[in-house]
């Protein structure tokens, strides 16, 4: 959902993500001087393949949900 919103195809993962995979990064923060900063991280920077192969690993390894390493 995220590569289609960003004009994308596959997958792209979120920087900061809910329960439900969404992203949930903050698309501004106030900083200490008061002043609106915006947030980019969310949507300039990606993970890359060797993050998210390590997650879907810690993921099995705390699940040991079979289907889910076979298919994704």
């Amino acid at each position: 959902a995220k590569a289609a919103q960003m004009g994308g195809r596959g997958a792209l993962y979120a920087w900061e993500s809910a329960d439900s995979g969404s992203e949930v990064t903050p698309a501004q923060t106030v900083g200490p001087d008061r002043k609106i900063l915006d947030v980019l991280c969310g949507s300039q920077e990606q993970h890359i393949s060797a993050d998210v192969a390590y997650a879907v690993w810690q993921y099995w390894q705390a699940t040991e949900d079979e289907a889910f390493l076979q298919e994704a």
